[in-house]
């Protein structure tokens, strides 16, 4: 943390978690609750913010580097998986993907939430909260159990685009505050704006992608669906709804360095236009004075790989994949221009919100608060271990591990007993070199794989107590968003 808290921070959280408890503050009515802004960015890396691009320095997300001087920053923010519906499912419930069981639509046997386990919706729905969502399906679909506690949960995936998704939330948040500005509001927003294909608006191209690129890749949709309607269609058999993605990536050549650079770059275009659509929404809600009572988080729910370790999208367990921004602002913009680098995981952020928003959550939440960081530094535990999981391949069961700790990493399979990949990435998670992968088993390596014994054992407990409910089948909508994102 490398600025003390301010007496307007405590001020603040006295404010949002006391007045309400005693009636009143200063003579005055008593306030609400702070309203809760949740933003989820889907595939938004880690250090895809405060990042500038070619001689000039272009900054590619001008907005949210403004926005972060109002948040607390967490530096070491991560992923519990680098698939959709498991990490928002742990945000939203405190507990790992193993415990709530939820995963990505097309895996096998996937479940949707059991009856055992509250949303966070659904706790704030139970203290008083309006609630709403605009969210993208696909992976955040609605019965996976993501609607429960919703009065709302618009979930048409490529409707009005960004703009006009956002659109939706400011007209929901607008009435519901004006309908009674004393009653706290939650609203979860979540786009795919950024995910795969990388086809940005053109007008974002220019500044970050190398317009001496010569390869196959079509950055353009229009472009794109010229080339498939005139005789180069690359997946004639797969479905009208699959036709752009496959194609997409039909014209892509993984071992080419060109190739992955171009992807990089286009990827980067669509979160300057991400950031470019987000900023009007968030400063719109600030000069109405929404935000003066409002805590937001803006998160992801993984990163995006380039071929650092040898794959594209989001498959794996490295950095690249789990390290994911992390940005608290609090009611006033108490604390803000603070970084917290210690590390936090996603099962951490349900109990911590509740905490900050003084209200009772679920009887077992294997996340830990950080809300006692913001308030004395003397608390921030920089050794909190960081366990992460993922399928080798869509039909087979939770089968690779990661632990982190420290700046150490182990990677592991179900099928071996020593670790697939040990190694050091240093005190700051910020980037995706994680170094050269030692094979051979160490003291440390052997430690962190204790550690991962026990928090398996832990996790694995609990399972029978939650439990997921029954399975998820696809309906002819679902499977039409799933294949335009090409999970399908």
């Amino acid at each position: 943390m490398n600025l003390p808290p301010s007496p307007a921070f405590f001020c603040a959280l006295f404010a949002a978690l006391f007045c309400p408890l005693i009636g009143s503050c200063g003579g005055e009515s008593a306030p609400s609750r702070p309203n809760l802004l949740f933003i989820s960015i889907d595939t938004l890396r880690a250090d895809a913010l405060r990042k500038t691009v070619g001689p000039e320095q272009t900054p590619v997300t001008p907005f949210l580097d403004e926005f972060a001087e109002q948040c607390i920053t967490f530096g070491q923010a991560w992923s519990h998986s680098p698939k959709t519906s498991p990490s928002h499912m742990t945000m939203f419930t405190g507990l790992p993907p193993r415990v709530h069981g939820v995963g990505n639509q097309q895996t096998s046997g996937n479940r949707i939430l059991g009856p055992n386990t509250r949303t966070l919706a659904e706790t704030l729905q139970r203290a008083g909260y309006r609630t709403g969502a605009v969210t993208s399906g696909g992976n955040v679909a609605g019965k996976l159990g993501f609607e429960r506690g919703f009065e709302i949960y618009n979930q048409q995936p490529h409707a009005d685009g960004l703009r006009g998704k956002l659109g939706e939330a400011d007209e929901w948040i607008t009435s519901v505050a004006d309908e009674d500005p004393e009653q706290p509001w939650f609203f979860f927003f979540h786009t795919y704006s950024i995910h795969d294909p990388y086809l940005p608006p053109v007008e974002f191209q220019e500044p970050f992608v190398d317009a001496a690129y010569d390869g196959e890749i079509i950055g353009d949709k229009e472009l794109l669906q010229y080339a498939i309607d005139n005789e180069d269609d690359r997946a004639k058999k797969e479905s009208l709804h699959a036709k752009i993605v496959r194609n997409y990536w039909a014209r892509v050549n993984s071992k080419n360095p060109q190739d992955l650079r171009h992807l990089s770059e286009l990827y980067t275009a669509g979160v300057a236009h991400m950031d470019s659509e987000l900023g009007p929404f968030l400063a719109g809600l600030e000069s109405s004075g929404m935000l003066d009572n409002t805590v937001i988080i803006l998160t992801s729910d993984h990163g995006e790989e380039f071929g650092e370790h040898g794959m594209l999208r989001h498959q794996q367990l490295w950095n690249e994949n789990l390290h994911v921004p992390l940005l608290v602002r609090l009611p006033d913009a108490a604390e803000g221009g603070t970084l917290i680098d210690a590390p936090v995981r996603h099962m951490d952020i349900m109990p911590s919100l509740l905490e900050i928003l003084d209200v009772s959550g679920p009887e077992v939440m294997l996340g830990e608060s950080w809300a006692p960081w913001l308030g004395d530094p003397e608390t921030i535990d920089p050794t909190r271990l960081v366990f992460s999981e993922t399928r080798s391949f869509a039909r087979n069961p939770l089968d690779l591990w990661s632990v982190r700790k420290e700046g150490r990493l182990v990677i592991k399979s179900h099928r071996t007993e020593q670790p697939l990949y040990f190694e050091s990435y240093g005190d700051s998670a910020v980037g995706t070199d994680a170094g050269q992968p030692v094979l051979e088993d160490s003291a440390a390596s052997a430690d962190l794989m204790d550690l991962w014994r026990r928090e398996l054992g832990r996790f694995q407990a609990l399972v029978s107590q939650f439990g997921a409910g029954p399975g998820s089948e696809l309906d002819p909508e679902t499977r039409a968003e799933l294949e335009a994102l090409g999970y399908l």
